[in-house]
């Protein structure tokens, strides 16, 4: 709106313009960038507002797409905000929808019915850090202290947080227990048969950068680890099957490995058919590039 309204101040600026120095109303201006520029901008605003649309949905077919979006609202930008449930279709708040009182926290969602929540529930419920100590799995219609607690972290940690991966075909739950600034204990969370909650802890450093796509699975060293007798460099990336992960096994394909003089920095991109991009910026003692693999 604002490139919109930028651009609409280069007509009257032009009759101004072309009256104060008698140039041919033909000839290019000032003002004519001005609203060139503002049209431009205009359009990039319009694609970013869709993209946000389709993460805040999910989906990219609108009969598919998710009608509810949960909304965090902080008074001047502060780490402690509240979180309420809107309505996409109606551009309404959601009467008797999910509300997070004003704290430090999160909201994200599992299901239509079903969040999970990390928040300030009373005495207790905070990290020394002042964040999050206990994760929450908060159904539709429940009173937020009287949700299911599905992790519960120390008093010393910095913060936990838990998140619902939706990618179809590998929908999974997840908790990060963060120790500190560096390093984080990751647990694959998952329901038993008697209804309980089974939680999986990945064998990794917890100082690792961590992730897992589909079934792929990325693990950024910060520090050496030696596992079934093979040591890996700190600052090394590697890979390997989430299932063959989960099965056992742990002979981690080295995609890169830094050396006395060569080191370089990841950006990992997953693609939709579970493949990935590593883009990798590198640089010795002489030189720096860039480049995927």
């Amino acid at each position: 709106m604002a490139c919109g309204l930028f651009s609409l101040t280069g007509f009257p600026l032009d009759d101004v313009w072309h009256r104060l120095f008698g140039q041919d109303v033909t000839l290019w201006g000032p003002t004519h960038l001005i609203m060139l520029s503002g049209g431009l901008l205009t359009l990039v605003g319009v694609v970013i507002l869709f993209q946000e649309g389709v993460a805040v949905a999910g989906k990219t077919d609108p009969a598919e797409m998710l009608t509810r979006a949960l909304v965090s609202l902080s008074r001047g930008g502060s780490d402690a905000d509240v979180t309420r449930e809107y309505d996409l279709t109606s551009r309404t708040w959601v009467t008797d929808g999910f509300v997070r009182p004003e704290a430090k926290g999160d909201v994200s969602w599992i299901d239509e019915d079903t969040v999970f929540v990390e928040t300030d529930t009373g005495p207790g419920s905070m990290t020394e850090s002042g964040y999050p100590r206990i994760a929450r799995r908060w159904r539709r219609g429940e009173a937020l202290a009287e949700s299911e607690v599905v992790f519960e972290g120390a008093h010393e940690d910095l913060s936990i947080g838990a998140f619902h991966d939706r990618t179809p075909g590998f929908e999974r739950d997840w908790v990060v227990r963060a120790t500190s600034f560096y390093t984080a204990e990751r647990y694959l969370l998952t329901d038993g048969d008697d209804g309980e909650v089974v939680l999986t802890k990945l064998d990794v450093p917890d100082s690792a950068e961590t992730s897992v796509k589909r079934d792929q699975m990325l693990v950024e060293l910060r520090d050496d680890w030696t596992v079934d007798g093979r040591t890996y460099m700190a600052g090394s990336l590697l890979a390997l099957g989430f299932s063959r992960f989960l099965d056992g096994a742990r002979d981690f394909t080295v995609l890169y490995e830094p050396t006395a003089t060569f080191t370089f920095s990841v950006n990992k991109q997953y693609g939709d058919n579970g493949t990935f991009v590593v883009r990798v910026t590198a640089s010795d003692d002489d030189t720096s590039t860039s480049f995927d693999t």
